[in-house]
């Protein structure tokens, strides 16, 4: 799209109604200063440009014609016009093409907000189909822009996606400082909902990282707020998460209390976080060795995740597939593990895709099949690929290469990759 010159709107619109310039010097302006003005030379000014546009809009009655224009159009600049368009534009359903199109005018005309604003639709888009990387660079390039401009409103809430794009592909500590960046530019601007959402979500990234106490410390402050505010869903979240912090510091029953205690509450029996809660009961029996009961909450768990939140199946899965295991029931655990792992895939879930190849690994190691390895330690070397598990990977290659030993060349290749890292 061009957006026109006022010079150039005047001269479109005087010769679409077939006027000459010279009829344009009552408005008290010479011919050669119309010239000039058509030519973006000099500009009109605001009187005589509402004189012009009441010349245009009579001559154009008088030839049958509607001009859907207003005074300003006149003398509205390209860099306002093209605002106004993406001002509007960013008001609709945009596809992604149209988004990259508001972008390429921003670019052109410097507006760095419509081009934050589109940066965070791109962003939101690639989020919601997990693809992490690239959503965080969307939402970091708009915290750029809104930071050049000084508009700082907008930081809390692109620090907390910032932080949830870095916990989705594993780097909790990365995580950890956005969350709370996030918290902090929230409080300082009032912005309560996301002070309570960084809050939480400092909680669930000190509990990944081991930092137990600062994640219980977080969490309780969150259930209070959650608790008076009667945030059903919100508050829920907050207790599986305290739930968890308590199971990593093996207070097992405290843990199980807790849960029974909001089963209960639920209306809904397939409510995505029922199926969140007979999930981490089922990891405290199994942590117990108590696994018929493990068993029970699993399979509960994913009858309520089929229904409601399949996103989260392949969690469960895994899960149940560790049961089995117990029970030395190890086709059934690896066609669970297999499953579970397919499931992730169609999520994008990352962090239990590596948790299903390592529990295959297990299996493997359990039965024997050393004759499938090879394979689960390429899959995970290439899903730990852009992860910072620098370790990982060296552990992975030094594996391959015991497993690879009598052969000459695979176990030099890995040896020398572990050697590289």
């Amino acid at each position: 799209m061009y957006f026109q010159t006022p010079g150039e709107k005047i001269k479109e619109i005087r010769k679409l109604l077939g006027i000459r310039q010279s009829d344009l010097e009552n408005i008290g302006v010479t011919r050669n200063f119309i010239s000039m003005v058509e030519g973006n030379r000099r500009r009109l000014g605001e009187e005589q440009a509402r004189v012009m546009f009441q010349i245009f809009l009579k001559k154009a009655d008088e030839l049958g014609l509607t001009l859907d224009i207003d005074c300003d159009y006149l003398s509205t600049s390209p860099k306002k016009a093209a605002l106004i368009y993406c001002s509007k534009k960013l008001l609709e359903d945009l596809s992604n093409d149209e988004i990259d199109y508001i972008l390429k005018i921003s670019l052109e005309y410097s507006l760095h907000q419509i081009q934050a604003e589109a940066y965070i639709l791109k962003a939101n888009r690639v989020f919601d189909k997990g693809i992490y990387k690239e959503a965080f660079v969307y939402y970091y390039n708009a915290l750029d822009l809104y930071n050049e401009i000084k508009e700082h409103d907008k930081n809390a809430f692109l620090y907390n996606k910032l932080g949830k794009c870095k916990g989705n592909t594993l780097d909790y500590l990365e995580a950890l400082k956005y969350f709370e960046k996030s918290y902090q530019n929230a409080l300082d601007i009032g912005d309560i909902s996301t002070q309570n959402n960084s809050l939480y979500n400092i909680a669930l990234c000190n509990k990944k990282l081991g930092n137990i106490e600062n994640a219980l410390k977080s969490i309780n402050e969150v259930i209070d707020v959650f608790y008076k505010e009667n945030d059903f869903t919100n508050f829920i979240s907050a207790i599986i998460i305290k739930a968890n912090c308590l199971l990593a510091i093996k207070e097992y029953q405290q843990a199980i209390d807790l849960y029974n205690e909001i089963i209960p509450v639920f209306t809904d029996e397939t409510h995505c976080l029922l199926g969140y809660v007979y999930h981490n009961l089922g990891l405290i029996y199994l942590e117990k060795g108590m696994l018929e009961e493990a068993l029970l909450c699993y399979n509960r768990a994913i009858t309520i995740r089929e229904l409601s939140n399949p996103s989260k199946l392949a969690r469960t899965q895994i899960e149940k597939a560790k049961v089995f295991m117990k029970f030395k029931m190890y086709e059934q655990a690896t066609n669970m593990t297999k499953n579970a792992i397919e499931t992730a895939k169609q999520y994008n879930d990352t962090e239990f895709i590596i948790d299903g190849y390592y529990q295959l690994e297990k299996i493997y190691d359990e039965t024997n099949r050393l004759d499938l390895m090879e394979e689960v330690y390429l899959n995970l070397i290439e899903l730990l690929e852009g992860i910072d598990k620098k370790d990982d990977k060296i552990k992975i290659y030094i594996k391959l290469s015991l497993l690879t030993k009598y052969d000459p060349y695979k176990y030099e290749e890995y040896l020398k990759k572990a050697v590289d890292l």
